[in-house]
């Protein structure tokens, strides 16, 4: 979006505000992806009911504890500080991704050739990862405390400079806070998660993955289909864990229908026979809702209705009624006559007693033209 679009200034104003919204929409790693998008139309929702379902849980709930807000003012502050010295030393300054170098410490000839450095700014950074320093300049931009400007280049090339915000001067003297949604470390649930296992039992499954994996490129190149058309890997991952030995166990993996058992069934049950039956996996008690709950959300594990075929590819079709006027109607002007019936009167009322049994058409056939009586005689 560009300044000099058309329109008056609090027009242009309320656009921006409005693709600000979208963008810490897209960068909100906390609240409940639900939750925001039913406030913007004035519902209340709580993220509780957004975690009900498993399967229709939010990406923000899934990841729950995996993010905190984090204080990140004083690298706010820094940042501010580089981009003053860039706009001081060069009108234009310098782009957003140049300062995510020079804060993150990268030695690159771009950054040496620049003298940046030797910039007291150089590797403030350093223990941060790269999107968490570009979602932190992206935010600074956001809070006004930064701005983008674009420019033309020689070769008519679109660049973004980085330039201080009319909120940068508070941002320096603390009257501004930032918080942003960083990553929490999972180090000590991954020990904890590698104490619990077993070295036996990942081995069995890695094996029986592998073998997985080689079946249905054998089944791919068999089909001649590609390989994510017959099961996809997170499948093959909990196949492996479960190792189902029948086709009721087999239907129970995730991404495994019906269909697809009919098709390939056979040989992955086949392969799995040569290994032990594992564990199957934890089912989610809060997959559906009673009907007795205030809750509006569908039970999964309601029964199909009568009216839903088999295949499970929509409702079966009713047999057509035929209407009560086309009962009645005399079809004999639209069946089909053979030249031999036109002989005589008595061959005709014959021919049409024979071909009442005859399927009907859908459209009125032309019927070929009686020759005339003795129409030899006259041509004689």
């Amino acid at each position: 979006m560009s300044d000099e679009s058309q329109g008056s200034h609090a027009t242009r104003d309320v656009h921006f505000d409005n693709l600000n919204y979208m963008i810490q929409f897209c960068e909100n790693r906390l609240d409940c992806r639900r939750t925001q998008l039913l406030s913007y139309f004035g519902e209340d929702f709580s993220s509780e009911e957004c975690r009900k379902i498993p399967r229709t849980t939010c990406d923000n709930c899934v990841s729950r504890g995996k993010y905190a807000a984090k204080d990140l003012t004083s690298d706010a502050q820094v940042a501010v500080k580089l981009v003053k010295d860039f706009s001081a030393s060069r009108g234009n300054g310098f782009t957003l991704l140049h300062c995510c170098d020079v804060l993150r410490g990268t030695d690159s000839k771009k950054v040496a050739g620049a003298g940046h450095n030797r910039n007291p700014a150089f590797g403030k950074m350093k223990g941060q990862k790269r999107t968490v320093i570009e979602r932190l300049m992206r935010k600074l931009v956001l809070e006004n405390i930064l701005k983008e400007t674009i420019k033309v280049g020689l070769h008519g090339m679109v660049i973004c400079y980085i330039q201080l915000g009319r909120k940068a001067q508070d941002l320096l003297a603390g009257r501004l806070k930032i918080v942003m949604d960083v990553e929490v470390s999972q180090k000590r649930e991954s020990v904890a998660t590698e104490a619990k296992s077993n070295p036996a039992v990942d081995a069995v499954v890695k094996c029986c993955y592998d073998v997985l994996i080689q079946c249905r490129k054998d089944l791919a190149a068999e089909k001649r289909v590609a390989v994510h058309n017959i099961l996809s890997n997170d499948t093959l991952h909990e196949m492996s864990e479960v190792r189902p030995h029948t086709v009721e166990q087999l239907l129970n993996i995730t991404g495994v229908t019906q269909l697809k058992i009919d098709f390939y069934g056979a040989e992955f049950l086949k392969r799995l026979q040569n290994f032990p039956p594992g564990k199957p996996r934890a089912a989610a008690t809060s997959d559906f809702v009673d009907s007795s709950s205030s809750s509006n959300w569908i039970n999964t594990n309601a029964p199909a209705p009568s009216n839903i075929s088999k295949a499970g590819r929509g409702r079966a079709r009713k047999p057509r009624k035929t209407p009560a006027s086309a009962k009645s109607t005399n079809f004999d002007a639209y069946r089909y006559k053979s030249p031999s019936s036109f002989g005589s009167a008595t061959s005709n009322s014959n021919n049409a007693a024979a071909n009442t049994n005859q399927n009907v058409g859908l459209m009125p056939m032309p019927q070929p033209k009686k020759p005339k009586a003795n129409s030899m005689h006259r041509r004689l």
